[in-house]
């Protein structure tokens, strides 16, 4: 087999799985160990790739991919206290530890090729458990996931494959290097490549996470699943961003830039137009893609601080909100979020805590990664951006106090009785908003694990 075909051996085993997981729909348990079966073939078609070029896949240790990895861990260890305690079925564990174990293998490979493949399992494996339980409830075809995942992962390889193709070089060091000798003239290969793997990246960030939330109702083992996936997509998109690409940025600047703005206003507009909640959250965690993005188009260190603190608060308040809503059990109620929470306020203060963080407002667990992102815009002297950062925070702010609002509000009579909170809910409740409240008031130790990790970007 070419070399350059080697990545798509993953691909082709998560394909076979989604093909019997899509004719055996019905049994859900079925499905998912097969979900897990076609992840634990691809992890080790994944290490056979690495034997045979001789590139093992080992993780690099700086302080960016050790940063990065607690995230991913970190949003792992969020979906085994979900499946303990905030669901009536047993979570698939298995297919998270898997998809963490690939998202590490993403972040910190030496290897683009891998880094794609890696990429190209994460979003299948996504798309198979929130396809899976979108077609249990007849939102949509488990198909549909598949084919845009199968979609997404073979753009990321070939464009990784041409990126490799034109520089000669597989290493991320080594493609870096060679990209920087071309800056002048780049290679028309190389930008369609990079474009390709741009391509890919967007159906994580923008298309599965809202194709999910087009749902009256969120499965956790889904959404668990696409934040994993989206998680790793911002973290490789920026390292990719400012090491391999970082040479010809004149090139991406413009666009990334214009992609950027409109993330911003349009998805943080999406959520102002939704009134439930896991639909405003989407459009607002969507809209972090874009503030990610413009952290990335200022050449100043302050712009990689901004996009790694940025991913940081996004992951921790988007897991922590999952995990207080599944401990109220709020789902058997007609209006779910009005008067949360009066009836139950561990978990209203910790919902409050972390949708105003998602908005970036001071003395939020938030407001750090905006402040470094207007910051970096400003010293960029990019002040469409800063324009865009300023009016789409202003509306996050309306829409996260008005859902603060609904959860603090009195409820209407009969809108039915909520299931009373056990003592061991509330305090796993408040044990989810202390970090977000202590890290918000004592900055100090995030801020320099921060510059660490972007230090070691450069």
């Amino acid at each position: 087999m070419a070399p350059v075909l080697l990545p798509i051996v993953p691909v082709a085993i998560l394909l076979l799985a989604a093909g019997v997981v899509a004719m055996i729909r019905d049994d859900d348990r079925g499905a998912r160990w097969l979900t897990a079966i076609g992840l634990a073939g691809a992890g080790l078609a994944l290490a056979l790739l690495g034997r045979q070029r001789g590139n093992s896949p080992v993780l690099a240790s700086d302080a960016f991919t050790a940063t990065m990895g607690i995230v991913i861990v970190g949003m792992a260890a969020t979906a085994t206290a979900v499946g303990r305690h905030g669901l009536s079925r047993r979570f698939p564990l298995v297919v998270v530890l898997l998809l963490a174990a690939t998202g590490l293998i993403a972040i910190g490979s030496p290897n683009l090729l891998v880094i794609a493949a890696a990429l190209a399992v994460i979003w299948f494996g996504a798309a198979l458990v929130a396809g899976s339980a979108a077609d249990e409830r007849g939102t949509a075809p488990v198909v549909r996931y598949v084919v845009g995942a199968g979609a997404a992962g073979l753009l990321a390889l070939f464009g990784s494959a041409l990126v490799v193709a034109a520089t000669g070089a597989e290493s991320v060091e080594a493609v870096r290097v060679r990209v920087a000798t071309m800056s002048l003239d780049p290679h028309v290969v190389l930008l369609v490549g990079g474009a390709l793997i741009g391509a890919g990246a967007l159906f994580a960030l923008v298309v599965m996470p809202l194709q999910m939330a087009a749902g009256d109702e969120v499965d956790v083992d889904g959404g668990i699943a696409v934040l994993l996936a989206s998680a790793t997509t911002k973290v490789v998109l920026v390292r990719l961003l400012l090491t391999v690409f970082d040479p010809v940025r004149d090139v991406w600047v413009p666009v990334v830039s214009a992609l950027a703005g409109v993330l911003m206003i349009g998805c943080t507009l999406g959520a102002f137009a939704h009134v439930r909640l896991h639909r405003a959250l989407t459009w607002l965690s969507v809209s972090f893609t874009g503030f990610v993005l413009a952290a990335v188009v200022p050449p100043v260190r302050e712009g990689a601080e901004a996009a790694i603190l940025l991913t940081v608060t996004w992951a921790a308040v988007i897991a922590g909100v999952v995990v207080a809503w599944e401990l109220s059990g709020s789902r058997i109620v007609p209006r779910p979020l009005t008067g949360l929470g009066r009836a139950q306020p561990a978990v209203g203060l910790a919902l409050t805590v972390g949708v105003l963080a998602l908005a970036g407002l001071p003395l939020t667990f938030g407001f750090g990664g905006r402040w470094h992102l207007a910051l970096a815009v400003m010293m960029g002297q990019r002040w469409d951006l800063a324009v865009a950062h300023g009016v789409a925070t202003a509306l996050a702010a309306i829409v996260t106090v008005r859902i603060a609002g609904r959860i603090w509000a009195r409820p209407a009579e009969g809108s039915g009785r909520r299931p009373a909170l056990s003592d061991a809910r509330s305090v796993a409740a408040l044990f989810v908003a202390a970090p977000l409240v202590v890290f918000a008031i004592w900055t100090s130790p995030l801020a320099a694990a921060v510059r660490r990790a972007a230090a070691a970007l450069f």
